[in-house]
């Protein structure tokens, strides 16, 4: 089992190795529970990028904000007799002020599942076109496959292509971190670090993570253990890095 092997783990995870390496690649996993068991894990964060699908905006959310209101039920004012009790000349104000509360509480409600259905919708085409233009990049036939692997196993993978500033970065037996804590995504041009991006509260629960960056003429990317919502620098030293340059 070689160092070279150890570190083609997050290229084998993201089918960017040609098809030696991952014949030889493949002969290694049958003896290496290690890199078995990294490989899996791996593979399984990677799985999503192919089933990237084209989604398409849901019809205009007004539409349906008038219909909530259209079903919201409304009480009709009563009429009575200029001969009625004159108390009684307060029921059709009252109605009417009911009537306009529940509407304004229908068209409250309408509202917010209409905010609520934007944000889902701009999240779910969000992440489809960053799975598209990870996809784009890992089929570029002219991409860079660089590796690092921490003594304690942490897997830093950072995929690059002369044709973009995107770069697909893939981390893998990440350590659980304590409450309040995160880690954080460097691009390091000269001796400049600047935050790429900060994982996910729901991303550290899991054993890897594959992210877009954008890598513009960085010389290096790095990973530091951050406070929660991540650092305007690095307040940690970098737990892996891979030199670009």
């Amino acid at each position: 089992m070689t160092a070279g092997l150890h570190t083609l783990v997050g290229a084998f995870a993201l089918d960017a190795l040609d098809l030696e390496e991952r014949h030889e690649f493949e002969a290694h996993l049958d003896t290496c529970d290690g890199c078995s068991q990294e490989a899996a894990e791996l593979s399984a964060t990677a799985a999503r990028l192919g089933s990237v699908a084209e989604l398409q905006p849901s019809p205009a959310m007004r539409a349906r904000v008038l219909d909530a209101v259209s079903r919201t039920p409304q009480h009709r004012p009563t009429v009575v007799s200029l001969q009625a009790h004159r108390s009684a000349r307060r029921t059709p104000a009252l109605l009417l002020a009911a009537a306009a509360v529940a509407a304004v509480l229908g068209i409250g409600v309408g509202v917010q599942q209409y905010q609520e259905n934007q944000d889902l919708e701009s999240a779910q085409i969000a992440a489809a076109r960053e799975d598209a233009m990870i996809a784009e990049v890992l089929a570029a036939e002219d991409k860079v496959v660089r590796d690092a692997r921490t003594d304690s196993g942490l897997q830093l993978t950072v995929v690059t292509t002369p044709q973009s500033d995107n770069a697909v970065v893939s981390m893998g037996r990440l350590p659980q971190l304590p409450e309040g804590r995160t880690y954080q995504v460097w691009r390091i041009t000269g001796d400049k670090p600047d935050s790429a991006a900060v994982m996910a509260t729901d991303d550290l629960s899991k054993p890897g993570v594959t992210m877009l960056i954008d890598a513009g003429d960085a010389d290096a990317v790095a990973v530091t253990e951050e406070p929660a919502g991540g650092s305007e620098r690095p307040t940690t030293d970098a737990l892996v890095a891979v030199k670009l340059a």
